[in-house]
């Protein structure tokens, strides 16, 4: 067989491997049904505006600590729900790089930023549980973030300020409660794929993409890839 034979059998290859890739269907890049068995049914993203349209779903992964994460809430995350608020749903997801340890029954963990960001991590992860409206959710998560040194006293100032019942969050927060929905975090934040390396990581629709321009024109991004 003559060079230029092998070069088309070779070239005829690649176009099929290619063809058989580009028709498997592509695997979601996380596991949101570890969340929504926990927290996803407690969440109301409704509003007085209905729509037909699905809602979009921006999944953030972050930690309480992490100044990444605390300026993605402050500048993009919150301004863009209330930019459309009909038109999202948010899904938080604070743990990061944090690593889960079972003892037996008990469960401990160890976070990025040391262990008050991974009470700052419980009382978010509790949040996502016991504040029910989507926007609130992200107004509290974000007057928390924007001063996190404290979270309990962080979480009740912010409770107060935003009318939230802050007994059902620091009750859970202390307890075995926390320490569950904290562990199912790590477990969603353990399932993508590939795993994560930055802090924050978003996941439209449960897909990765693209990542640094969501991270710093969050709304634009997601209106020009869904025509919102």
């Amino acid at each position: 067989m003559n060079l230029r034979y092998k070069l088309i059998l070779v070239g005829v290859s690649i176009l099929v491997i290619w063809r058989l890739l580009s028709l498997t269907p592509r695997q979601p890049a996380m596991d949101l049904t570890i969340l929504e068995r926990e927290v996803g049914s407690k969440i109301d993203t409704s509003s007085s505006t209905s729509s037909s349209k699905e809602k979009v779903a921006v999944a953030v992964f972050y930690e309480t600590l992490c100044p990444d994460s605390r300026g993605f809430f402050i500048n993009q995350l919150l301004p863009t729900l209330e930019r459309a608020p009909d038109i999202f749903k948010i899904i938080l997801v604070p743990y990061g790089k944090a690593s889960t340890v079972s003892h037996g029954d008990s469960v401990e963990f160890t976070c990025q930023h040391g262990p008050l960001e991974c009470e700052g991590n419980k009382v978010h992860a509790c949040a996502t549980k016991h504040v029910r409206d989507q926007l609130t959710l992200v107004r509290y998560a974000t007057c928390m973030i924007s001063d996190n040194l404290d979270p309990e006293d962080a979480g009740k100032k912010c409770a107060r300020s935003l009318n939230i019942d802050w007994d059902p969050i620091v009750a859970c927060s202390r307890g075995s409660e926390g320490k569950l929905l904290l562990a199912k975090m790590g477990e969603a934040t353990h399932s993508l794929n590939p795993p994560v390396t930055f802090i924050p990581t978003i996941a439209v629709n449960e897909r990765l993409s693209n990542q640094a321009s969501l991270l710093k024109r969050l709304f634009e991004e997601l209106c020009t890839r869904f025509q919102v």
